[in-house]
């Protein structure tokens, strides 16, 4: 099923029903099929066809899923692209993708997207066309191409458009790149449409009454899977241009809202600030850690203040978010955990050793693989990459380090490239991490590994309970006690805060900053 032909289908079931809660606009399914229908006329008169580009650098609203879902109408490819992103990142995708159109917001937080854009070398741009400005019409000139209005493509008069294909490409992500450019992640229509109906299904989305929170930003997976799982679904989604805590929770207490998914960080300042029965319609939430929060605290404490079922989860831009989740009838310590079983039936993890590929039994760490129907297409302009992860029997290699759990469950220990190599055994940062979470004066651990000359090492930083001292050598005492000797840390590092940075899937821990200062710390003993 394409993109279009899904939203037909809603259109036709439930044409009456709110789709989008966009700020004071709410818009039916009927509506937004009309919407989609005005805004593909619109981008094919100005020549974008199947196969073409559309860059997409916009806040979440009603223009961010027209434009994707109008451009996926004409078999053209959106580049989603993080508002967040300055000069050099904007230039790398523009350049690579060719894109003719680009739509952004002039008016989305001060931030100066022209500026940005005409910071970029006019070579590097020779293939874009026209510049869409997405809030109300404002008679801006554009440093590249022509700027045009949204409202210049709604109202454009519907024409009969060849219908697209469910195995073409439609949307496009950036993975993080480090020691290179980042690598394009193209998705079908197919997989999307298919992977939206599952996640859906299986975290409740599609169940009577249910509202989802759009606080995620859609330019990343995390956000834009959600966000299929209740359209698919026929279920109403409430837009935030931006996570904000506490209008998240008028949002919450106003519409009733029983479903969204978080990081850790957004789930604390929720939790921070609501108020007695503020969050009482939520029936589960979905979280990733990625800030060195304890999750299992995290969840206790969800759960004990606020009734609410939070649920871990696994997911990354080849697979699309939400690829899997821990079950919602799980005791806390084993809901806290990323990975669980995949959303679709279709879905299979398996851990192989990563030198040998031989597939390991529960409980032994290795290279996570997986396979199912939301898996992406290929990598954007990159066959020799795409091979690389592909096997020939359709497993992706994700680049991560897991296990399998008794039970079938897969557990997510980290990267591989984070996964220490400590006495010739491959260990999970995330055990250590657990211990050291344990003793009653750390609030929150992050373990790396360093070589100390010729031997690796871990080292531990640990952010103290308020008003706790931690002793480095008493916090090693307490590893000896619970840890096989080589998992002890060579040292422990207390610090305030853990540096992070901030992405479309939300803020994570910057591991090489903390391997750096490692580093350091065992050079000079």
């Amino acid at each position: 099923m394409t993109l279009h032909e899904l939203l037909a289908e809603l259109a036709a079931t439930h044409p009456d029903r709110p789709a989008i809660v966009d700020g004071d606009r709410t818009v039916t399914f009927s509506a937004l099929r009309d919407e989609v229908d005005h805004v593909a006329s619109g981008l094919a008169a100005l020549g974008l066809a199947h196969g073409d580009r559309i860059a997409v650098w916009l806040p979440n609203g009603l223009p961010m899923i027209t434009l994707v879902l109008g451009a996926a109408k004409l078999g053209a490819i959106s580049v989603i692209i993080n508002t967040r992103y300055q000069k050099a990142e904007l230039e790398g995708l523009l350049s690579r993708t060719r894109a003719k159109v680009l739509a952004l917001a002039t008016d989305f937080r001060g931030i100066p997207f022209l500026d940005i854009l005409e910071a970029v070398p006019a070579e590097k741009l020779s293939h874009l066309k026209y510049v869409v400005n997405c809030p109300p019409a404002a008679d801006i000139g554009a440093p590249v191409g022509q700027m045009l209005s949204y409202e210049s493509l709604t109202a454009a008069t519907p024409d009969k458009i060849a219908p697209a294909n469910e195995q073409d490409p439609c949307a496009m992500f950036a993975t993080s790149g480090t020691t290179r450019a980042p690598k394009l992640v193209m998705h079908c229509q197919r997989a999307i449409v298919r992977h939206g109906k599952d996640n859906g299904q299986a975290l409740g989305y599609a169940s009577e009454g249910a509202v989802m929170l759009q606080a995620l930003p859609l330019c990343g997976v995390f956000g834009f899977s959600q966000f299929m799982g209740a359209l698919a679904n026929g279920r109403p989604s409430v837009f935030m241009e931006a996570f904000d805590s506490g209008e998240a929770l008028r949002i919450i207490e106003r519409h009733r809202v029983t479903h969204f998914n978080a990081t850790d960080d957004m789930l604390v300042r929720i939790l921070d600030e609501a108020k007695p029965g503020q969050l009482a319609s939520l029936r589960e939430v979905g979280f990733a850690s990625f800030t060195g929060t304890n999750a299992e605290a995290l969840v206790a404490r969800a759960q004990e203040e606020a009734g609410i079922v939070l649920r871990g989860l696994f997911g990354m831009s080849e697979l699309q978010a939400l690829y899997a989740a821990q079950p919602a009838d799980l005791p806390v310590s084993e809901r806290a955990k990323p990975g669980g079983f995949p959303v679709s039936a279709g879905g299979a993890a398996r851990v192989t050793h990563p030198e040998t590929g031989e597939v390991l039994a529960p409980g032994e760490i290795g290279a996570l693989e997986f396979k199912g129907p939301s898996r992406f297409v290929a990598y954007y302009e990159d066959p020799e990459a795409t091979k690389e992860v592909l096997s020939e029997d359709g497993w992706f290699s994700s680049g991560d380090a897991g296990e399998l759990e008794a039970d079938g469950r897969f557990l997510f220990r980290g990267r591989m490239g984070d996964t220490l190599r400590l006495g010739g055994f491959l260990v999970s940062a995330r055990e250590i991490e657990g211990v050291l979470d344990d003793h009653p004066d750390v609030a929150s651990t992050q373990v790396v590994g360093v070589n100390d000359g010729a031997v690796p090492v871990a080292v531990a930083f640990v952010i103290p309970v308020e008003g706790k001292t931690p002793d480095a050598d008493a916090l090693r005492r307490h590893c000896a006690d619970h840890l096989a000797k080589y998992k002890v840390p060579r040292t422990v590092i207390p610090v305030a805060e853990f540096e992070t940075v901030t992405g479309p899937n939300g803020t994570k821990v910057q591991k090489q900053k903390l391997r750096e200062i490692a580093e350091q710390a065992i050079r000079s003993g």
